[in-house]
């Protein structure tokens, strides 16, 4: 961090029309985005007497694309402000997460299986599955003012690049809603059998994102001094960083049937960040100067 002060504060010296340096801390909430892997059969299994897939007749499994976390991360971002604030250089630190939503309808449910125990149901035999793991990610952001310099509320055009790196050995958070199984309990007749085992994984590989937003910056209308900032970014990721195994076991009439689906994310989302900037120092340009 010592070292990317000294650069910036090297390189505001020797820019001509530089105004200043400051320092925010950041709150930021994330919903994230997960899809199918490339080999994903949609609600198909193997027949191994036809030796092909065919539709399966047990459940259906799907992907809530779109999910909140049950958390907010937190972070700090250096600033360089160029030209009275018309354009800003951005460098900034900050936990992020990656997950998965799982969403199971089940056709047969506790009841109709005949199940003797007392299982949880939920309607119509719908499983929600959700799971996810944090790190730690640097962005480099890039704000371009589209407002005048002095309205109450200043609007920047935000596009940026991220780095996602750390380790995240267990999972941060997981919610189960299961119809069928948690922690990999069954229900079950004479006839018929289902279990279910979900799991989640962390691939822990770098990976760059590729983000766009839009800040604004809110002051008060006397002194026009700094209140907060709120930005509204969505990143896109390229590389798989987390997914999730649902591993159903079906027995029904002496068969049986092992059946995996999965899902993956790649850290994308849309991102809501607030913070507050505190000028650490101030230029004055020759070009100011009387």
């Amino acid at each position: 961090m010592r070292f990317i002060l000294f650069l910036i504060i090297v390189f505001g010296q020797r820019c001509f029309a530089q105004t200043s340096i400051s320092i925010a801390p950041l709150v930021i909430g994330k919903a994230y985005f997960c899809s199918y892997p490339s080999d994903f059969r949609f609600n198909q299994i193997y027949s191994e007497q036809s030796s092909q897939y065919t539709p399966n007749p047990y459940y259906t499994f799907g992907a809530k694309k779109f999910s909140y976390r049950p958390s907010i991360d937190i972070g700090i971002q250096v600033e360089l402000s160029l030209k009275d604030g018309k354009h800003r250089i951005g460098i900034e630190w900050a936990s992020d997460a990656s997950g998965t939503m799982s969403k199971t309808t089940d056709f047969e449910t506790a009841n109709t299986f005949g199940i003797t125990v007392p299982y949880k149901t939920y309607g119509s035999g719908t499983s929600y599955f959700q799971s996810g793991f944090t790190y730690n990610r640097i962005s480099v952001r890039y704000h371009s003012r589209l407002t005048k310099q002095n309205s109450i509320i200043n609007l920047y055009l935000v596009p940026e690049l991220t780095l996602t790196f750390g380790k995240a050995n267990n999972a941060t958070w997981l919610y189960e809603n299961d119809t069928i199984s948690v922690n990999n309990s069954y229900f079950h007749n004479d006839a018929k059998s289902l279990s279910r085992e979900n799991s989640a994984y962390y691939i822990g590989q770098k990976s760059i994102l590729a983000g766009i937003g839009l800040r604004a910056d809110f002051k008060t209308p006397k002194n026009k001094k700094s209140l907060f900032s709120l930005d509204l970014s969505y990143k896109q990721g390229y590389k798989v960083i987390s997914y999730s195994q649902h591993t159903t076991v079906i027995y029904d009439s002496g068969k049986v049937f092992g059946i995996t689906d999965g899902l993956s994310a790649t850290g994308s989302g849309l991102y809501l960040q607030l913070s507050r900037s505190f000028t650490l120092y101030k230029w004055k340009s020759k070009h100011n100067q009387k």
